[in-house]
C-alpha cells in the first residue's frame, strides 16, 4: 500500500537523495488509494510544484479536496476525460470567482477559497525531493548509500576526472588549474571516554570490525527510574489485533525490569480511542471524576503510523495537561523487537528522571562553575507566516548534564538569531542554572550552535555573539560578564575523509574509525580555528560534522575542545552510540522539532477540532497573528518539561 511513494520518487546515483518523478497526480493514487495513502502523499508533496494541463502558470501543491464528483468539476469529467472518483487538488493559490464558483475557471469548487484542479491534469515537476519520506523509503535510501567508503572514494574520483564535467582545457582558458588528486590530511583518533552504567561501573565498549566502534551494551541503567502505575492508550485500528497490544506491552514491562526500572506488570489505565480528538476527550473525562491522568508516572501510547494524532496528542499532553507520554507506532507494535524496546526504555528511563550512562565529558579544567548550551533553528515552510522556532538547552549539573530547555519564537523572516530570543533563552538558562548551583551563576558558558553553514559563520559573529548574545547578557544584568566560547556545527559539511592505508579501515564500511578529528584554522574567521570530527562508525561512507570555534574569551585549547565535542557526542541517551553532531546540538534540535510538532498540533486543533465543544487549546487562542503575544501559547510546556529532556 505504500507503492505511491515509490513510483513518484527515485534515488539519484551520485547524490543519494530521493527526488520526485514527473507523473500525474492520478497515476499515483492510482495505484493505491485509500485515506492513508492520501494523507501520507500530501505529506510528501506539501508544497511542491506542480504543472495543470491547459493552464499557463505552475501551482504549488497545498492538499487534496473532496470528490471530483461531488465537486461542479465533476460537471466536465466526461468532456475532459476525467476520473470523477479520485479528489480534487487544492493549490496555494487564491481562487478568483470564475464561473460562478469560489475556486476560479477549471479551479471552482470546494477549495476554502483556493484554487483547485483535478488529479488528472495536474503533475509533478521532476527533480523536487519530497517533503516526508516514510520509514520504509528511508530504509531503501539508506540501504542505496550504504557503499564502503573505498567504492564511494572510487565513485567521487571518476567524476572529477570526468572531462564532460571538469574540461581541462576550458578551465586552462580562463587560468584555472585543478588537482584531481585527493588532498592527504592528517587526523587523530580521539580516545573513547569513560561510559558508567550497570549501577555505577564502566561500560565495556564494542570494538571488533563487525560491529561498528562508538556503540556500547549495558545490563541496566546507572540510576534506573520508578514508574510502578502507569497507563496506556491506543489510538485507531493499525494494531493487528488486541492480543498484539497486550504481548507487546508484556515485552515492553519485561524489558524494563530487566534494565532496573520499577514498573508494574499490569497498567492501571487501558483504552483504545479512534483518534487524538478523543484523547482530549478522555483526558477531561478523568478530571471530571476527580482524577487526573497527570499523576501517572507515564501513558503509553499507541498512534497510526500516518496522519497527525502524534502532533495532537503531545500538544493536548504537554501544553495543556501535563502528561509525560511515551509514543509508539503501530507498526513497530505489529513487529517488535528488542532493540526497539531497548530505545523506548533509554528516552523514557531519561524523561522519568533516570540517569541511562553517565559520561566522563572532559570539560576545560576551570575552578569556576561551566554552562553548556545547545541551540538550533526550526524554519517554517517557505512564504509560511508560521514563525521560525528556535530550541535551547543548557545544563545545569557537574560535567554537562541535567540540561533544561526553553523554546523561543521569532519572525520567520529572520535567517539570524535575534538578541530578543538570545535575552528570553538566557534569562531563562541561567535563572535554572542559579536555582540548581545555590545561586552561583555560570562565569564559563561554551555555544554550540547548530543549523549553520560555512558561508554564514561571519552573519553569525556579528550579528548573534556581538549584537545577539553579548546585548542580551548587558540587559539582564550590566555587571554579569562570562567568558563565551561560541562554537558552530555544521552538519552538512562536504568534506569526507578516507583511510589512505588498509590497515586504518574500520568497520564494515571500512571508514575512518569513530572518534578521527582532523583540525585546521581560519575558515575565513580571524583568530579561529576548526575540526571535522567523525563521531560515529557507519554502514556506509560516514561524513564528519564540521565544527568552527568562531569566538573563545575561554582560550580552550583545541585538543581538549575536540575531545569534550566527541564525548558529547554520546550523551544524548536516546540510543546506545554516538550521534553524528554533540548532545546540546541535537538536543536542542529536538526541542524545536517538538514545539514545531505542538504548532502544527495546536492550529489542527483550531481548525478540525469537535465542533461540539470548543477545545480547552482553542478557548486560550486567539486566532490573531502577533508575533511577540500570541504564538507563545502554542509553543510553552508545562513547567515541569522545561526541567527536563521530554522531548527525547
Amino acid at each position: 500500500m505504500r507503492k505511491f511513494l515509490r513510483n513518484p520518487a527515485v534515488i539519484h546515483p551520485l547524490s543519494y537523495g530521493m527526488f520526485m518523478q514527473s507523473k500525474t497526480i492520478s497515476d499515483i493514487l492510482n495505484d493505491a488509494f485509500d485515506q492513508h495513502t492520501s494523507c501520507h502523499l500530501a505529506d510528501s508533496i506539501k508544497h511542491l510544484t506542480i504543472q495543470v494541463r491547459g493552464e499557463d502558470k505552475l501551482y504549488k501543491f497545498d492538499g487534496f479536496g473532496p470528490m471530483c464528483r461531488e465537486t461542479r468539476l465533476g460537471d466536465e469529467f466526461e468532456d475532459f476525460n476525467l476520473n470523477p472518483n479520485l479528489p480534487v487538488v487544492v493549490t496555494t493559490a487564491k481562487a478568483d470567482g470564475g464561473r460562478g464558483g469560489r475556486g476560479g475557471g477549471r479551479g471552482r469548487g470546494r477549495g476554502g477559497g483556493k484554487k483547485m484542479f483535478p488529479a488528472d491534469m495536474c503533475r509533478l515537476i521532476a527533480g523536487q525531493r519530497p517533503k516526508f519520506i516514510s520509514a520504509d523509503d528511508k530504509v531503501q535510501l539508506i540501504r542505496a548509500s550504504a557503499e564502503a567508503a573505498p567504492i564511494r572514494q572510487a565513485k567521487i574520483q571518476e567524476i572529477v576526472e570526468n572531462e564532460e564535467l571538469f574540461d581541462s582545457d576550458m578551465l586552462s582558458a580562463f587560468g584555472i588549474q585543478v588537482d584531481k588528486k585527493a588532498m592527504d590530511a592528517q587526523g587523530l583518533v580521539l580516545p573513547m571516554p569513560n561510559i558508567i552504567a550497570n549501577g555505577g561501573d564502566a561500560v565495556e565498549l564494542k570494538k571488533s570490525k563487525e560491529d561498528c566502534n562508538g556503540t556500547w551494551d549495558i545490563n541496566t541503567f546507572n540510576r534506573a527510574a520508578s514508574a510502578k502505575i502507569w497507563g496506556r492508550i491506543v489510538l485507531g485500528n493499525d494494531v493487528r489485533d488486541r492480543r498484539t497490544w497486550e504481548d507487546f506491552c508484556k515485552m515492553f514491562v519485561t524489558v524494563g525490569k530487566r534494565l532496573g526500572v520499577d514498573i508494574s506488570e499490569v497498567p492501571v489505565m487501558d483504552i483504545k480511542i479512534k483518534n487524538g480528538f478523543e484523547y482530549d476527550a478522555i483526558v477531561s473525562e478523568y478530571e471530571s471524576r476527580g482524577q487526573s491522568v497527570g499523576s501517572l508516572p507515564f501513558v503509553l501510547v499507541c498512534v497510526p503510523d500516518y496522519g497527525n494524532d502524534y502532533e495532537i496528542v503531545k500538544t493536548i499532553s504537554e501544553l495543556n495537561n501535563g502528561i509525560l507520554t511515551q509514543m509508539v507506532k503501530a507498526r513497530n507494535v505489529n513487529r517488535p523487537d528488542e532493540a526497539m524496546l531497548k530505545n523506548l526504555w533509554y528516552k523514557l528511563n531519561t524523561k522519568l528522571g533516570g540517569e541511562n550512562w553517565r559520561i566522563d565529558v572532559p570539560l576545560p579544567d576551570f575552578p569556576v562553575p561551566i554552562m553548556i548550551v545547545g541551540v538550533s533553528i526550526s524554519y517554517p515552510e517557505p512564504k509560511s507566516t508560521d514563525p521560525s522556532l528556535v530550541g535551547f538547552v543548557g545544563s545545569t549539573a557537574q560535567g554537562g548534564t541535567q540540561y533544561v530547555n526553553t523554546v523561543v519564537h521569532q519572525d520567520p523572516r529572520l535567517a539570524i538569531i535575534h538578541y530578543k530570543t538570545f535575552k528570553a533563552a538566557l534569562r531563562f538558562l541561567i535563572g535554572q542554572f542559579i536555582n540548581e548551583n545555590n545561586g552561583a551563576k555560570p562565569e564559563k558558558i561554551i555555544f554550540y550552535r547548530g543549523g549553520a553553514s560555512e558561508d554564514a559563520t561571519q552573519a553569525i559573529l556579528k550579528n548573534e555573539l556581538a549584537d545577539g548574545i553579548r546585548k542580551a547578557l548587558m540587559e539582564i544584568d550590566d555587571t554579569y560578564k562570562p567568558g563565551i566560547t561560541f562554537i558552530c556545527s555544521i552538519r552538512g559539511s562536504k568534506q569526507k575523509y578516507f583511510c589512505k592505508d588498509e590497515k586504518d579501515m574500520n568497520g564494515i564500511g571500512q571508514n575512518i574509525p569513530a572518534g578521527t578529528v582532523v583540525a585546521g584554522y581560519g575558515n575565513g574567521v580571524p583568530e579561529s580555528y576548526s575540526f571535522h570530527l567523525a563521531s560515529q562508525a557507519a554502514c556506509g561512507t560516514v561524513n564528519p560534522t564540521f565544527y568552527q570555534v568562531i569566538h573563545d574569551d575561554n582560550e580552550i585549547e583545541i585538543q581538549n575542545c575536540s575531545e569534550m565535542t566527541y564525548a558529547l557526542s554520546l550523551a544524548t541517551m536516546r540510543s546506545n552510540r554516538a550521534t553524528s553532531e554533540c548532545a546540546p546540538v541535537r538536543l536542542a534540535s529536538l526541542v524545536a522539532e517538538r514545539a514545531r510538532a505542538h504548532w502544527n498540533g495546536s492550529k489542527t486543533i483550531e481548525n478540525e477540532g469537535p465542533s461540539q465543544r470548543p477545545c480547552p487549546l482553542c478557548e486560550n487562542m486567539p486566532k490573531m497573528r502577533n508575533y511577540f503575544i500570541n504564538h507563545e501559547r502554542r509553543i510553552k510546556v508545562r513547567g515541569k518539561f522545561q526541567e527536563s529532556t521530554f522531548f527525547i
